[in-house]
């Protein structure tokens, strides 16, 4: 695993019923991941219907889509971050290529206003 990989990940539901797998962007440091047992996150998700300005809308027709492994045009939302642990890793499905990991830094910025 490396920042910039999708992976899929064991995601609970909120009542503690189960799991289901969910993508989502590694945006940790290599150097973090390399030492630490968690990782911090920005899920990813197929609903687009409702984008917010913090989040990335990966079309299917983007020429680095096919990167992803995603399936769908899909969104990252990258108001939804979270630390997890290593141990809820399921399988890596691809990377975001540089224009992606451009518009993901500039969504980062105005999000944390830096």
């Amino acid at each position: 695993m490396k920042k910039w990989d999708v992976i899929l990940i064991n995601v609970s539901f909120v009542d503690g019923s189960g799991t289901k797998p969910r993508p989502v962007l590694i945006l940790s440091p290599d150097e973090s991941l390399n030492s630490d047992q968690d990782f911090l996150v920005s899920y990813i998700t197929s609903n687009i219907t409702r984008l917010s300005p913090y989040d990335l809308a990966i079309d299917r027709l983007h020429y680095e889509f096919l990167d992803t492994g995603l399936r769908v045009t899909s969104a990252l939302r990258i108001n939804k971050i979270n630390l997890l642990s290593k141990t809820l890793f399921i399988r890596k499905l691809g990377f975001f290529g540089p224009r992606l990991q451009q518009d993901t830094n500039a969504l980062l910025r105005k999000f944390f206003h830096l």
